[in-house]
């Protein structure tokens, strides 16, 4: 795991073909963020499991039930997304949550009347990970 993570880091961007085929991992900057993209529900549940975090481990049951999920742990800076269902809409309502997330943990300020930040990390993760839906 700690190789595979390694070379995410050192790549910026790959899709890892072990055993949670279908990840897609890319950092954020300048926000320094990882995100982490599944497309399949299983592999999203067992990813989960095995890193050990609560809130994955909390929301298996959510991704029974889901079109996508998005969940972050902000102390290693780190967002989980899932869009199973692989419909555009999904991807843009999850990515707004993941960017969401991004910028309040990175203390980034953002209104009704300053959301600019908002709107052009949205656009970004969504191009990240439309190649891996369409």
């Amino acid at each position: 795991m700690a190789s595979t993570r390694a070379a995410w880091r050192i790549s910026g961007c790959c899709v890892a073909k072990r055993e949670y085929s279908y990840v897609r991992a890319f950092r954020v900057y300048p926000y320094s963020w990882h995100v982490y993209f599944f497309i399949d529900r299983e592999k999203w549940a067992r990813y989960a499991s095995r890193r050990g975090y609560g809130a994955l481990k909390e929301q298996r049951q959510d991704v029974e039930d889901s079109n996508g999920i998005c969940t972050t742990d902000s102390k290693t800076s780190e967002c989980y997304v899932g869009v199973f269902n692989r419909q555009p809409g999904t991807l843009a309502h999850e990515m707004t949550h993941a960017a969401t997330r991004i910028l309040e943990g990175s203390g980034v300020k953002f209104t009704a009347n300053n959301h600019e930040a908002l709107a052009y990390l949205v656009g970004y993760l969504v191009d990240q990970c439309w190649p891996e839906i369409r």
